[in-house]
């Protein structure tokens, strides 16, 4: 991996910046404050993204900004990549928006977390730091911050064992054996359960083996009563057929019982219509013998026509009747209309039209007129009252004569009726003589069927007397059967439900047989874990760990030997890769150092870390890059001027060295100057 370009926007005390960087060793170099570091910071969060307590929104956003932007472009394995990271500040917030990647012009839009993947594929580190806000492996293997590597040289022996075996990736053996301890409880508690899972596994095998024995007895008894129901049902069977036989000859038995009866009631009943319809004809012939000889009276057609004449000249009369009336009407209304005209003449003085006077000569010739005309009009009416009158008596005459003509018609129908009657008893009664004649047929036909029938009833009191003592007999082997289907569904349902608590015992069984063998199985498991597989796990992380340790240690002193110009003062680390000073041939701590020497031992140890990490795991790709921050911090001019064999030592593509000091410039390949005026940073 080797760094470009880097383009920032808003970023801490940079406004609008872009910086290249070559290949080589590159000095970032400027005062204190100058803003050196955030380059530095903008890298990782280009990379990485927000990293807590370290890399976030409010340590990298331009206070009075809303936004910021970071471009960083890098070339791994001959591909040219560019990421782009924006931050917004929202009310008190401070996020990094979605943002994007661009690989060999190939440009893709992803999230924070998206871009943190694909940079941590892209580099070969683990897929696991993508959870982890902070980069262990770039941390120590390219960019460390200045007081963070003398941290980890005083922290706690187990700490930092295990950031050691986080960067070695030997921290799966200590997770391996972390779990397997967890496992092995976890197997202990089951083992317990187990345990106590196949407790009285033999006494339930022997419960079983007597269960067993009593469901054998319970089958050999219920075969041999199965036996003897088989040859029960046979026996009920024959009898069955037996019976069946007999009840069809009871049913014809009993059958004829029913047809007697119906013949004796048959013939009672032929015997009472017989009276009954010898009374009815001396009743008929009687009546015949009452009614009258039929009279010769005028035909009914012609009286009807008479009636009909006599009916039509009453409504002409009523019709003249009306027309009378209408003249009378006509005539009162001419009365009327005289009588007005006279008493209006009398009472006119001028003409209506003319407005004349009206003579009284004139209006007594006018009412004269007038009378005439009612005069005439009254004897016209007294005329139509007279013919009114005529017409009138002429209809109660016509009427009279319709209700005598009415009469006599009803009395000639109903001596018909009565002839009529004569005429269907006289057939009736010839009816009921032949079905007299019948019914002595019948009778006859009867005596003649109730002959036969008894016949078959004398028979068929004999199979009655039979049919009893068998069906007893049957009734009483029946009862016996049924006693044995009694006893065999007692031994059927026995057997079942011992079957059932077998059933029950066996799962029982199987349950505790399964706990056994999981016992087992779990106890030998459990002594193969801690017996064999934990102590293999520790021997391979301390054979791992032996020779990540060999390495560490040498390359550690060799860079603090080349760092320190104290040659009596030498250093080692223990097992715990603590780092041990010795002194004039004396242990001393690291807390007794010079601040030149922590810094030294510190550096030495980076350096080492750096080395082994890079060469222990394969998939890395930025073995070529290394940022050392402030390396020469409390260095002397001596220790400053090692810097230069450092840099021939590490023999990388890509050093670069954020420092203040300025005789660094003399062994580096190329210097980027920083200023900061009225607080914003430029390169110069």
């Amino acid at each position: 991996m080797l760094l470009k370009h880097l383009k920032l926007k808003n970023i801490r005390s940079y406004q609008q910046q872009e910086l290249y960087f070559p290949e080589g060793s590159v000095l970032l170099s400027g005062d204190i404050g100058a803003g050196k570091t955030t380059i530095l910071l903008a890298i990782e969060f280009a990379l990485f993204g927000f990293m807590k307590g370290d890399v976030t929104g409010s340590t990298l956003l331009r206070h009075g900004a809303k936004e910021g932007f970071i471009e960083l472009c890098f070339s791994l394995e001959g591909k040219e990549i560019i990421i782009q990271r924006y931050l917004k500040k929202n009310g008190a917030t401070i996020a990094q928006s979605a943002g994007s990647i661009l690989i060999n012009g190939m440009s893709k839009d992803a999230t924070a977390i998206e871009l943190k993947s694909d940079i941590l594929t892209l580099m070969g580190y683990p897929g696991e730091l993508l959870t982890k806000s902070k980069s262990l492996m770039y941390r120590y293997t390219v960019y460390t911050p200045q007081e963070e590597m003398k941290m980890i040289l005083f922290e706690d022996a187990e700490a930092r064992l295990d950031t050691l075996r986080k960067l070695f990736g030997i921290d799966k053996y200590k997770r391996v054996q972390e779990n397997c301890s967890k496992y092995l409880k976890e197997l202990r508690e089951k083992q317990k359960l187990f345990f106590g899972e196949m407790q009285g596994l033999d006494e339930k095998e022997k419960q079983s083996v007597e269960r067993k024995n009593i469901i054998k007895k319970s089958l050999e008894d219920l075969e041999h009563q199965k036996k003897l129901f088989e040859q029960h049902q046979q026996v009920l069977l024959a009898q069955k057929q037996q019976l069946k036989v007999m009840e069809e000859k009871l049913e014809r038995y009993h059958d004829a019982k029913l047809a007697l009866a119906r013949s004796e009631e048959k013939l009672a009943f032929l015997l009472q219509q017989r009276i009954v319809r010898q009374q009815r004809v001396i009743e008929l012939k009687k009546h015949i013998d009452e009614i009258p000889p039929e009279m010769s009276p005028k035909d009914p057609e012609l009286i009807e026509q008479e009636i009909a004449q006599c009916d039509q000249h009453v409504q002409n009369l009523h019709q003249d009747i009306q027309q009378h009336k209408i003249s009378l009407g006509m005539q009162q209304a001419k009365i009327n209309a005289a009588k007005d005209i006279i008493n209006q003449v009398a009472q006119l003085d001028h003409c209506p039209l003319c407005l004349q006077n009206v003579s009284h000569v004139h209006k007594n010739d006018v009412v004269t007129q007038q009378k005439n005309l009612v005069q005439t009009a009254e004897q016209a009416l007294e005329q139509e009252h007279i013919v009114i009158q005529t017409i009138e008596k002429e209809i109660l005459n016509k009427k009279q004569i319709l209700q005598e003509k009415r009469i006599h018609l009803q009395q000639v129908a109903m001596q018909r009726m009565q002839h009529l009657r004569v005429i269907e008893k006289k057939q009736e009664a010839l009816q009921i003589e032949k079905e007299l004649l019948l019914d002595q047929q019948r009778v006859a036909e009867i005596n003649k069927e109730k002959l036969l029938l008894q016949t078959e009833l004398f028979n068929g009191a004999k199979v009655h007397e039979e049919y009893l003592v068998l069906k007893k007999e049957y009734e009483k082997n029946a009862e016996g059967e049924r006693k044995l289907i009694v006893g065999v569904t007692q031994l059927e349902e026995s057997s079942r439900t011992q079957e059932i608590l077998l059933r029950e015992l066996e799962k029982d069984l199987e349950k505790k047989r399964k706990a056994k063998q999981q016992y087992e199985q779990l106890r030998d498991l459990h002594q193969w874990l801690s017996g064999y597989f934990i102590p293999l796990i520790e021997t391979m992380e301390r054979h791992v760990m032996t020779k990540i340790y060999h390495d560490f240690n040498q390359l550690f002193q060799k860079w603090f030997l080349l760092l320190v110009e104290d040659e009596m003062l030498q250093t080692r680390l223990d097992a715990t890769f603590t780092p041990i000073v010795i002194q004039n041939g004396y242990e001393t701590g690291l807390s007794n150092l010079s601040g030149g020497e922590k810094t030294s031992c510190a550096l030495a140890y980076r350096l080492a870390l750096n080395k082994v990490v890079n060469d222990l795991i394969h998939t890395i790709k930025t073995k070529d890059l290394i940022i050392l921050d402030e390396p020469t911090d409390g260095f002397s001019s001596t220790q400053i001027e090692k810097i230069g064999e450092v840099i021939e030592e590490l023999n990388m593509q890509q050093i670069l060295i954020v420092s203040h000091e300025p005789k660094i410039e003399a062994f580096v390949d190329h210097v980027i100057k920083i200023e900061k005026q009225g607080h914003v940073s430029s390169i110069q």
